[in-house]
């Protein structure tokens, strides 16, 4: 059975043992071989740990059989409504069995269930299996480049873009230069859960809910 499901902390040592071993194999003729022989398969552990614990990342898993093939890390480009796809790996022995369309396609859902608008990501220019992948799936070159640097040696990338919805989705029901008014998603309830457990903010809606409520009696009474 193939699941698509969030990474979490307990998940950090696998996933870093994925990405270890999919690097090997995706790089190899890329990447200068003396830094993929060298990396260990703990090498992701503190980003990844740190990343989760901040909320600066996302992470998304793909299981067959309960066992990680494949592993995702996302993180905002602090552009309004706009991710990064840091990554995006499946094990050497899973590609080309269309489970790296599987996992795309729930991420992508993922991310408009969030709200994001915009998905960029960067792929090293020589990585041309990386680049079909991603243009299969919608993304276009935008002409830009960044340079990834490992052990002092430069990679040059091209920035990829996909736009997930054109427009603010259905439920949005208003949008100014600073706020957005929308319905609820799954993707909210950690917000929501910081903004129900602040005190302070409870205490105002509170006072919100009292006033308005006096006002309606007032009202009521008046047309007694």
């Amino acid at each position: 059975m193939t699941q698509v499901r969030i990474g979490t902390i307990e998940d950090v040592e696998s996933i870093s043992n994925v990405l270890a071993s999919s690097w090997k194999t995706a790089y190899r003729g890329i990447v200068h071989d003396e830094y993929l022989d060298a990396l260990k398969h703990d090498h992701w552990v503190e980003f990844v740990t740190k990343g989760l614990i901040d909320g600066s990342i996302i992470m998304m898993i793909i299981e067959e059989d309960q066992e990680i093939i494949g592993v995702s890390v996302l993180g905002e480009t602090g552009k309004k409504r706009e991710i990064n796809l840091i990554s995006f790996y499946l094990t050497p022995e899973k590609i080309g069995q269309g489970f790296g369309h599987i996992f795309y396609t729930a991420i992508e859902t993922e991310l408009k269930n969030r709200g994001y608008q915009d998905c960029v990501i960067d792929v090293l220019e020589n990585n041309t299996r990386a680049s079909r992948f991603y243009e299969a799936h919608g993304y276009i070159d935008t002409g830009k480049e960044v340079t990834a640097v490992l052990e002092e040696q430069q990679y040059i990338c091209k920035v990829m873009k996909k736009t997930l919805v054109d427009t603010l989705p259905n439920s949005s029901i208003i949008e100014t230069s600073r706020l957005i008014l929308r319905e609820m998603t799954i993707g909210d309830l950690p917000a929501t859960r910081e903004i129900v457990c602040d005190e302070q903010t409870m205490y105002a809606w509170k006072l919100c809910l009292r006033a308005g409520k006096c006002l309606v009696n007032s009202k009521l009474n008046n047309h007694a």
